[in-house]
């Protein structure tokens, strides 16, 4: 049996005596961990059902926070699929949710998925439109680790406008916020990306700094999967400097 099966069957069973014991708000909840289990597995529709189960019960019980975070989960499975008018529909659901719960969190966090989609469907001034609004809010009310996802996005965006400097920016401002935490595996992934930036533009002395560096802070921290990294850097070390 697989892990996930052996989660599906313990959450099976905590669901039968939540509803013994008639505890909607455990029920709920335990619809919410086996819809992530299904998803895991990628059994979409059984995770489709439990959220929609969820939204059910949280709309009895007046649960507007747990409804708003089941149409985000609804939405990244239909973003897992890549089905971006179903996944920007669940978004923009979380986002009425929060708004009407005056939550500038909660917004900022849908404005952050909202973009998201647009930028895969190729719509950019809505996309970073969205980013810019996502930034706004979490200045407002001090979510400075919440940029960190918003940054990295609208970095996304402009590498695929080829906007360089641009995109550099948004990965500087992620990267400091990230210093900032201590967050030493965002940090090292943050210089990976800007190193595959700069392998873009066939920069590629500055791209191997970079790669140097990212892979020097994952060597401190033990790493996982460090190999896959120094064959990455020593594959760009014989073209740049074989070929």
């Amino acid at each position: 049996m697989s892990d996930t099966n052996e989660f599906i069957e313990l959450y099976k069973a905590d669901l039968s005596k939540a509803k013994k014991a008639n505890e909607l708000p455990r029920i709920s909840a335990i619809y919410k961990k086996m819809a992530v289990a299904y998803a895991e597995a990628q059994q979409w529709d059984k995770a489709l059902e439990y959220y929609v189960r969820s939204i059910d019960l949280d709309e009895q019980l007046g649960d507007r926070e747990g409804i708003s975070k089941a149409y985000a989960c609804i939405g990244n499975l239909f973003y897992a699929r890549q089905e971006w008018d179903k996944a920007l529909m669940f978004y923009t659901k979380e986002m009425k949710v929060e708004e009407f719960r005056h939550n500038r969190k909660g917004i900022a966090r849908a404005f952050n998925n909202v973009g998201t989609v647009y930028a895969k469907q190729g719509q950019v001034e809505k996309a970073l439109e969205s980013f810019g609004r996502s930034i706004q809010l979490k200045n407002e009310i001090g979510d400075i680790k919440g940029k960190i996802s918003t940054y990295d996005n609208m970095a996304l965006v402009f590498d695929m406008l080829k906007d360089w400097k641009k995109a550099e920016q948004c990965y500087e401002q992620s990267y400091d916020i990230k210093a900032r935490l201590n967050d030493v595996t965002g940090m090292a992934d943050n210089l990976w990306r800007r190193a595959k930036l700069h392998q873009e533009q066939a920069r590629y002395e500055d791209a191997l700094d970079l790669m140097a560096k990212s892979i020097s802070l994952l060597e401190n921290i033990n790493a996982p999967n460090l190999d896959k990294y120094r064959r990455a850097f020593n594959e760009l070390l014989r073209v740049v400097y074989t070929d």
